[in-house]
């Protein structure tokens, strides 16, 4: 899925589940629910909700004191004045805060809840990034706020997520979204669109070439269906107006946000009148249904006065007239409308990126500490989980708690993404993520003591290691393997003069390796390169002055520590080069200096499509504002293998990209691993490999940069003028570590196979990567591989904890490119090169068989654990049709004979009870 791409077929139309429209009485129930006239030709749904940032530029307990309690006491005190009035609600954070200290709202929020007033966009603690966290992280985020609701007396399962101010998106969100059982989306964000405050470039700038923006429009889609690579499909809605649109349909001026209201109210016929028909012609242009949605609610909005009120004079006064008929309604509603009339939807392949890139490697430390609490709390449930040891299982779950609602908090998008303040990352996220760490710190040593290393032996006997060589000649430092013959030049602060494949006598890497310093006009969300008149251009490097070596062998290796000045402060680079792989780890520490960002690239030898030698940065000034557009691809498998591209891990998938979009140079968001594929070229591919989520660049001259800490400050136009909406700026004073890995793997010819090969690259070089950085966590990870085993291989172990109300156990299992292997093996002795004949790709049941425990009962559930279908059980083992796969990953509830296990019972009926027992 490299672009933005019309994938609908009249074959494709036939057998889409999301082209399934409702029937006609279906649409007349729904009107009719929402008192919708026979005489309306067109309907406005006007969706009320605000934007609830838990921790920005102020604190949560700030935000909710000086904002979040007035706008909720706004709210339902507008729901008890208007009975028809409903009010979103996109996340539980703030919410559950105002119901534990309010307790006398609490019965009132519990009825509005359960009577469908108030609506939940989502069940999420927060509206999440979903570039930078894993998939099951934001799975746990969704279950959380979910459980926390049930647990309240509000058994709602949101079938509808709202994104309206994450910064980009991952392009198999439909993927996530239906393993949850989410059915439509709706979002504002996207790459290549303009948006007031964000830019100083005219507007006639955009929609940017070959942008998701450009293509939308084309379509004259605000509503689509987007499909991405598993061929997942659901609902999408894009708010091409903001997320604010309707927010001063009963006023002049701006804006209303953060409690203030920038303009002044005028709630006469007049305005509102000329207000509603201006918001219906501009959404009207773009909606390929009978109805409109507008949307209100910006950040920290107050619910306006008598909604209902206003919207009801319209109609009785000029709906008829005019054929419009207005109504405020929950975004699920609109969607249901919009449903039955799927068969008008374009059928989109979306990847809405980059919209910023910066932000993909601000505050590297504070990514890098979320990523360690998810897999660390991952691992320590899966294997108490899977070796039957429940009581530890449970024991685990409920410790672990507190970290999880903590690491849910970290995927906000302005948490993750490192876009909060200065004061607020000290005083809150980082004290926040420290315990959090501590937690789940504690649950991998009772794992590991509670687990004891199991003695099944491996499918085949253990590879001994040959020993690396190494010598010194002057400045020359060479490595040589049974794979690399490396030379690092130290007068040169320690670069890779060369890397050269013993097997092939090709040249691997040339004149790469050392951390590069750039001037960044930038800030938190966007590189200098991103906006007019931006800066980013190389300043220094560390090969400019000598390097000081240390060399040893070490776990499997050689170990190469240089340490070197940038711009005046130390740097260390740990090089591991494997003694029995094509595989080199690398470590970084550095502190950059002010409007700095640090990069380390990896140059790949010259090639038929670039005969000059790559440059180490390849910015330079371009026509129309500091971007240019890509080549425009398909998402065909001839095409992908026909071009230079990017296979990358994704939450929820892979997805393939162009090299350069937008912006020279591109950045993409890393998650795990990227594999740049080259064909044509005369050398193998290079599989890229971090253990946190960073920013990526592969130029098309085969320059392979990583984002390795940044210090910008705020964004500024042309370094002076601040833009309007971003107010938050940082200093960075942590130390910024990266731990990140190559692989040289070559892929098959075959165009079938280079996605398929390109994961196995990434997921061997990701579980290599581990196992040199978190050896404990590695050993877990090992000891999870031995006592599950899942055929087809290409299907791997997610997580496994105890089921949320205490029902058996919930496996996930999927093929995403960053799971735990279980195929048997010890991470790093191999890495898969296909499957077997018995194991092959076209297998339609996946088996998954356990060492410890023994299945009594299988069901097939949805990520939120929702019951779905039967399961069959055979032995240790359970079945599962490769169509219960929903997009990349299955979940799975398992009950055994266990003792603390509690009976057998369907989930819904489980939902029923308590639902019966709310209304007692």
């Amino acid at each position: 899925m490299p672009g933005n791409i019309d994938t609908g077929t009249e074959a494709g139309k036939a057998v889409s589940l999301s082209r399934q429209h409702c029937s006609l009485h279906t649409e007349q129930a729904i009107r009719k629910r929402l008192s919708i006239p026979d005489w309306a030709e067109r309907v406005m749904i006007v969706a009320e909700s605000t934007h609830w940032d838990p921790d920005w530029v102020l604190t949560s307990g700030e935000y909710y004191k000086y904002m979040v309690r007035r706008a909720l006491e706004r709210a339902v005190t507008e729901l008890q004045k208007e009975e028809r009035r409903v009010f979103d609600v996109e996340c539980v954070f703030f919410l559950r805060k105002y119901f534990e200290r309010s307790p006398h709202r609490q019965e009132a929020i519990r009825t509005l809840v359960n009577t469908g007033r108030i609506k939940f966009t989502g069940s999420g603690i927060t509206t999440p990034d979903t570039l930078l966290p894993t998939e099951e992280a934001l799975v746990r985020d969704l279950l959380t706020g979910r459980d926390w609701l049930h647990a309240n007396g509000m058994p709602v399962d949101p079938r509808t997520l709202y994104l309206p101010d994450s910064f980009g998106h991952t392009p198999c969100l439909p993927s996530v979204a239906k393993s949850c059982g989410i059915h439509s989306v709706a979002f504002t964000r996207i790459d290549g669109m303009h948006s007031t405050g964000l830019e100083y470039s005219p507007k006639s700038h955009y929609p940017r070439l070959m942008s998701s923006e450009e293509m939308l429009q084309s379509k004259s889609a605000l509503d689509f269906i987007w499909k991405d690579s598993n061929g997942s499909e659901i609902l999408a809605h894009w708010n091409a107006f903001n997320y604010g649109h309707g927010d001063m349909i009963a006023g002049h001026g701006s804006r209303r946000d953060r409690g203030m209201y920038q303009g002044v109210p005028d709630r006469s016929d007049t305005n509102v009148t000329r207000k509603i028909e201006k918001f219906a012609r501009e959404l009207d242009r773009y909606s390929p249904t009978p109805y409109l949605l507008l949307t209100m609610g910006l950040d920290f909005t107050i619910p306006l006065k008598g909604l209902v009120a206003l919207l009801d004079r319209y109609n009785e006064l000029h709906g008829r007239q005019s054929g419009l008929f207005v109504v405020n309604a929950g975004l699920d509603d609109y969607f249901e409308l919009v449903r039955c009339h799927t068969q008008s939807l374009p059928v989109v392949a979306l990847d809405p990126n980059p919209y910023f890139m910066g932000f993909y490697g601000s505050r590297l430390p504070l990514k890098r500490m979320h990523r360690r609490i998810t897999d660390y709390l991952i691992a320590s449930e899966t294997i108490a989980s899977v070796s039957g040891n429940m009581p530890l299982a449970q024991r685990l779950a409920a410790g672990n708690s507190q970290a999880w609602e903590i690491a849910s908090v970290g995927n906000h998008h302005d948490l993750i993404t490192g876009t909060g303040s200065d004061r607020v990352y000290h005083k809150e996220q980082r004290p926040w993520l420290l315990h959090a760490l501590g937690i789940a710190r504690q649950a991998v040593r009772d794992a590991s003591q509670s687990s004891p290393p199991t003695h099944t032996p491996s499918k085949s006997p253990p590879v001994q290691a040959s020993q690396p060589s190494w010598s010194r000649a002057g400045d020359i430092l060479s490595v040589e393997t049974q794979h690399l013959r490396i030379r690092f030049d130290l007068s040169r602060g320690g670069i890779i003069s060369s890397c050269v494949g013993i097997s092939s006598g090709l040249p691997l890497l040339d004149h790469c390796g050392e951390l590069v310093s750039l001037e960044d006009s930038g800030g938190m969300w966007r590189l200098g390169n991103e906006s007019a008149g931006g800066t980013l251009s190389e300043v220094s490097n560390t090969s400019t002055g000598p390097a000081h070596a240390t060399v040893r062998s070490h776990r499997g290796g050689v170990e190469i520590t240089l340490d070197a000045d940038l711009e005046g402060r130390p740097t260390r680079r740990i090089f591991w080069i494997s003694a029995d792989e094509p595989f080199v780890a690398v470590h970084c520490e550095v502190i950059p200096r002010r409007h700095r960002s640090v990069i380390i690239h990896f140059t790949m030898p010259p090639s038929p499509y670039s005969p000059q030698r790559p440059l180490t940065l390849d910015s330079h000034p371009v026509p129309r504002a500091p971007f240019v557009s890509g080549p425009r691809y398909s998402d065909s498998p001839s095409e992908i293998a026909s071009h230079s591209s990017l296979i990358m891990a994704q939450p929820g998938g892979t997805v393939t990209r162009p090299l350069e979009r937008h912006f020279q140079p591109t950045f993409w968001p890393l998650n795990g691993w990227a594999h740049i594929h080259a064909p044509g070229r005369s050398r193998q591919d290079l599989t890229i490999a971090s253990l946190c989520s960073t920013g990526i660049s592969v130029s098309r001259s085969g320059t392979v940069m990583l984002m390795a800490g940044r210090n910008p400050g705020k964004e500024r136009a042309l370094g002076l003028v601040p833009f309007l909406v971003f107010p938050a700026a940082y200093r960075e004073k942590e130390r910024c570590v990266l731990d990140c890995a190559v692989l040289f793997r070559q892929v098959p010819s075959s165009s079938d196979a280079v996605v398929q090969a390109a994961t196995d690259a990434g997921s061997g070089a990701f579980e290599q990567l581990i196992a040199h950085v978190e050896p404990v966590l590695s050993s877990l990870r090992n000891r999870i591989g031995r006592m599950v085993t899942i055929q087809p291989s290409r299907v791997k172990m997610i997580a496994a904890k105890p089921a949320t109300d205490g029902n058996g156990i919930i496996i996930r299992v999927g093929t995403a490119g960053t799971c735990i292997d279980t195929t048997g093996t010890d991470a790093g002795i191999g890495i898969s090169t296909g499957d077997s004949g018995q194991d092959a790709h076209s297998q339609d049941t996946v088996t998954i068989s356990f060492n410890s425990i023994t299945p009594e009962k299988a069901q097939l559930c949805s990520a939120m654990e929702n019951y779905i279908a039967e399961l069959p059980v055979a032995g240790n083992s359970i079945f599962l049709d490769r169509k219960h796969l929903r997009g990349s990953t299955a979940t799975v509830r398992i009950v055994t004979g266990d003792d603390s296990m509690m009976g057998w019972q369907p989930l819904e009926t489980h939902l029923q009870d308590r639902m019966s027992s709310c209304q007692k």
